[in-house]
């Protein structure tokens, strides 16, 4: 299939698109960076890039098997049952926030924390859970993105389980290493809090949940 070669000139590395200039006309193709063969390297704008023409699923002509000028093409490794979406630590977290809410609930039913403070976790889990569901929404159609502080402020207020459950439904956020890394920070700054909360000597901060 023919290749064309554009120039970027627009780039959201938040939104993780933007918009190539073909080299022998002023017309403008929409990239993403899923499109990219190397998913590794940030673009950056004056990147050479070459490309196929596609459609997305809402029939929009868009760069595909894009690769920057200079980069040898790979082949795409055929998705098997192991593949990198499926990646342990996505299970990980899964099955620790389900273990991590169970284990709340199990000390709410024997009297060692009030329900208020289990009702926050609940609560928040179906925020982040929701929060999830709406920017990977925005992510396919191209629309702009929830922030990535904001996702991680829902997980350190209490509602890191539901974001565990959200990556893992929605296959959404799991491979960015920077996003993983910031969340397990989330989780730990959290279960810290939590730690320190249901010590004796800070126990006139745990009466307001009761």
């Amino acid at each position: 299939m023919k290749r064309s070669k554009g120039k970027l000139v627009k780039w959201d590395s938040q939104k993780a698109f933007g918009f190539l200039q073909l080299i022998d006309s002023k017309e403008q193709v929409f990239i993403h960076k899923n499109a990219l063969n190397n998913k590794y390297r940030t673009p950056k704008m004056g990147d050479i890039i070459t490309f196929t023409f596609a459609k997305d699923k809402h029939g929009r002509t868009c760069a595909a098997d894009a690769m920057f000028s200079g980069e040898k093409r790979t082949k795409k490794k055929a998705k098997s049952n192991f593949s990198s979406d499926k990646t342990p630590s996505r299970s990980i977290s899964l099955y620790i926030g389900m273990i991590f809410l169970i284990a709340l609930t199990t000390s709410f039913l024997a009297g060692l924390v009030p329900f208020k403070l289990l009702a926050l976790y609940l609560v928040m889990s179906c925020v982040s859970f929701l929060a999830y569901a709406i920017d990977k929404s925005k992510a396919e159609r191209g629309n702009y993105r929830t922030q990535e502080s904001t996702l991680h402020a829902f997980a350190v207020l209490g509602g890191w389980p539901g974001s565990a459950f959200g990556q893992y439904a929605f296959r959404h956020k799991t491979q960015k290493a920077a996003f993983k890394r910031g969340f397990w920070v989330s989780v730990i700054v959290n279960v810290l809090i939590l730690t320190w909360l249901l010590t004796e000597s800070s126990g006139i901060f745990l009466r307001i949940f009761q």
